[in-house]
């Protein structure tokens, strides 16, 4: 409707009689659009949550919880390894681990998490550019509970 409008004013003039009305035209034709599009989201915005409950379609199924949970264990694996690569550069060398796990999904990690993420960036990186991370800030506050090794809150 809008392109229409468009076109139709674009192409009459102001000069001719014919041309108004046509203009005229356009714009109650753009305004019942509009409207039609207005009502329709003032009638199915507050319908259809209900409606989509009633039907069932909003509980998560059993594949979405498991979708989620490996979206989860990927996230924590990315953002290790991007840590990992961070604390071989010497300005991250007094970043404290304390505020990293609050503000990141490492608040969970384990030892043999951090261990094998150190594993996998030494394998993955070149042996004459290889810098091994500084882990003095973030050693201290993975300690072992029971045979079990976890990060401690700080």
């Amino acid at each position: 409707a809008m392109s229409l409008h468009a076109k139709v004013f674009h192409l009459t003039s102001e000069s001719e009689p014919s041309d108004i009305l046509f203009r005229g035209d356009t714009a109650k034709l753009f305004g019942m659009v509009g409207g039609i599009a207005l009502l329709t989201l003032v009638i199915n915005a507050p319908t259809c949550g209900p409606l989509l409950r009633k039907l069932g379609l909003v509980t998560p199924t059993e594949t979405r919880n498991k979708v989620v949970e490996n979206y989860h264990q990927h996230m924590i694996q990315f953002v290790l390894k991007e840590y990992i690569a961070l604390l071989t550069e010497e300005r991250f060398s007094n970043v404290d681990f304390s505020v990293v796990k609050e503000h990141t999904w490492l608040g969970g990690i384990t030892y043999e998490q951090l261990i094998r993420a150190v594993k996998k960036h030494k394998d993955k990186s070149p042996s004459d550019s290889y810098t091994e991370p500084n882990l003095n800030n973030v050693l201290p506050y993975l300690s072992p509970v029971g045979d079990k090794i976890t990060v401690e809150s700080g």
